[in-house]
């Protein structure tokens, strides 16, 4: 009996292994791309961070690498990026692209989602 429980514990700690070492497997890292995006004025930059590993498991990306964006002064101080109580934490790659809008105070990195630069915000379509 005792050996029955001790292979017991052990199929358990081994599928426990399992599960934790393929969610760390699976969930996206990021860095930076170098694909950086000038304001016309050159007062802030925005830097695009990329999913550097490809597995992804998820309904309806397609299966594409997913980035976010981050704005920052010249001086390479962070103004603005995305944060756990907003939704612009990713988007997909092929998605992102820097947009100046200079007249509305603006930089758009995707068609719909924008950084205020005013209030230094994102706000995003969901």
């Amino acid at each position: 009996m005792k050996t029955l429980k001790k292979i017991f514990k052990i199929i358990l700690i081994s599928i426990l292994i399992l599960i934790v070492g393929v969610y760390l497997w699976t969930i996206p890292r990021f860095k930076e791309n170098g694909e950086v995006y000038p304001s016309p004025d050159g007062k802030y930059v925005l830097k695009v961070y990329a999913q550097t590993n490809f597995i992804r498991i998820g309904i309806g990306d397609g299966g594409f690498k997913h980035a976010y964006v981050v704005l920052e002064d010249r001086n390479g101080n962070v103004l603005c990026k995305p944060t756990i109580f907003n939704s612009c934490k990713e988007a997909i790659i092929s998605e992102v692209w820097g947009n100046w809008e200079e007249e509305e105070d603006k930089v758009y990195f995707t068609k719909f989602s924008y950084i205020d630069l005013n209030t230094m915000k994102m706000h995003c379509l969901e």
